[in-house]
């Protein structure tokens, strides 16, 4: 909400089995507002804005992190091919 967009504060990554463990932070459950952005990192702020404009202007309160997922990052040639999907928990 500040936009410190670059400003990262854990490393959010799925996992496959579920663990109980003191330092591990579980993603909460939820509505999400999701976008994707394809291109370049540096165009992630963009996604941000677009997001936050659509919040408001639906009278969605957001709340909580937000959560970045390269959702290709492992098969592209290009970073202008890179797919980054944002969530943003919505308070109900």
């Amino acid at each position: 909400m500040n936009k410190e967009f670059e400003l990262y504060d854990k490393l959010y990554t799925p996992v496959l089995n579920s663990i109980a463990y003191e330092k591990i932070y579980t993603k909460p459950e939820g509505t999400y507002l999701c976008g994707y952005q394809k291109g370049r990192w540096d165009r992630i702020p963009e996604l941000y804005e677009k997001m936050l404009a659509f919040a408001k202007k639906n009278d969605l309160k957001l709340t909580g992190y937000a959560y970045e997922l390269g959702l290709n990052e492992f098969v592209i040639s290009s970073q202008e091919d890179y797919i980054t999907q944002i969530m943003i928990k919505i308070d109900k």
